[in-house]
C-alpha cells in the first residue's frame, strides 16, 4: 500500500514539474551542443591547447587539466571540459536543489503539506515518492547533455572521430554528483520551513564543496577535499582513461542514500505546525 501511494506522489510531482525537466534538459543539450560547435570556431586542437595552457598552473588545476594538458589537448579533451564547465554545473545544480529544496520545505511553505498528510500517507511514503521523482528527473536532464554532445560529434567535424562512451561515462558520473548534492538539500529540506531558504543554504553548501576541492590541490589544504563531492567527479580522467572509476560513484551514491535516510529521520521526528 505504502509503495503505491509513493508511486501515485511520484507520479503527480513528476508531471507537475515536466515543463522544468524538459527546460533544464534543452538546456543541457544545448549547450553540450555548443561546445562541440565551437571547437572548429575557435581554431581547433593548437588554438585550444595555447588558450589553456596561457590558464597558468593553478587554472589548470581548478579546472582538472594539468595532466591531460601535458599528455596533449584534443577535441575529446574540449568536449569533457563542457562536463566541468560552471554552465553545465550550474544547471545540474540548480535543478536538483530547487527539486529537494520542493520536497519538504516547499510544501510545509506552502500549507499542502498538512494536507498531505491528514490523508493516510505516511511521512516517509512521502519523501520517497518526492524523492523517487528527483532521481528519475535528474536522469533526463543530465540525458540531455548527452544527446547534445551525440548531435555535435555527428553533425560538426572535429577533425578526429570521437567515441560517445566516454562522454555516456562522464553523465553517469555527473547524474552521481548531482545526486549527492540532492541528498545534502534534502537534509536541509527536512529541517525548514521555506524552499528558498533551503535552496540559499544548498547552493552555498555546492559552492563552498566545489572552492573546497580547488583548495585541496595546496598541500596544507589536502583534507579539504575528502569533504567535497566535486573530488569524486573528474571528467578529463574518465575521457583520457575511457573508463569510469567506481570508487567515486559508490561514494556520491552513498552520500545520497545517507541523506535520504538521515532527511528522512529528521523530518519523521519534527513538528509540523499550521
Amino acid at each position: 500500500m505504502g509503495q503505491a501511494k509513493a508511486r501515485i506522489i511520484f507520479t503527480k510531482t513528476l508531471v507537475r514539474g515536466q515543463i522544468s525537466i524538459l527546460a533544464f534538459a534543452a538546456g543541457m543539450a544545448l549547450f553540450e551542443f555548443v561546445t562541440a560547435v565551437t571547437f572548429p570556431s575557435i581554431g581547433g586542437t593548437g588554438t585550444a591547447r595555447t588558450v589553456f595552457e596561457s590558464l597558468g598552473p593553478d587554472m589548470q588545476r581548478l579546472l582538472k587539466l594539468a595532466p591531460n594538458l601535458q599528455a596533449g589537448f584534443g577535441p575529446r579533451n574540449y568536449l569533457a571540459f563542457g562536463y566541468f564547465h560552471p554552465v553545465f554545473l550550474g544547471l545540474g545544480s540548480a535543478f536538483v536543489v530547487s527539486r529537494a529544496s520542493d520536497a519538504v520545505a516547499g510544501d510545509i511553505e506552502r500549507g499542502t503539506i498538512l494536507f498531505l498528510l491528514s490523508r493516510p500517507v505516511s511521512r516517509r511514503t512521502l519523501l520517497l515518492g518526492k524523492t523517487a521523482e528527483i532521481v528519475v528527473s535528474l536522469l533526463l536532464v543530465v540525458a540531455g547533455s548527452v544527446a547534445g554532445t551525440a548531435l555535435g560529434i555527428t553533425l560538426v567535424d572535429l577533425g578526429e572521430a570521437i567515441n560517445l562512451w566516454p562522454f555516456v561515462l562522464i553523465g553517469l558520473n555527473a547524474y552521481a554528483l548531482f545526486l549527492a548534492l540532492a541528498g545534502v538539500t534534502l537534509i536541509i529540506s527536512a529541517l525548514n520551513n521555506s524552499a528558498a531558504a533551503v535552496a540559499g543554504w544548498a547552493t552555498a553548501f555546492a559552492l563552498l564543496a566545489f572552492t573546497a576541492d580547488f583548495l585541496s590541490g595546496l598541500p596544507v589544504l589536502n583534507l579539504l577535499g575528502i569533504l567535497s563531492p566535486f573530488r569524486f567527479y573528474d571528467p578529463q580522467t574518465i575521457v583520457a582513461s575511457g573508463y569510469l572509476p567506481l570508487a567515486n560513484i559508490m561514494v556520491l551514491l552513498l552520500t545520497f542514500l545517507v541523506g535520504f535516510i538521515l532527511a528522512w529521520q529528521l523530518f519523521e521526528r519534527r513538528d509540523i505546525v499550521a
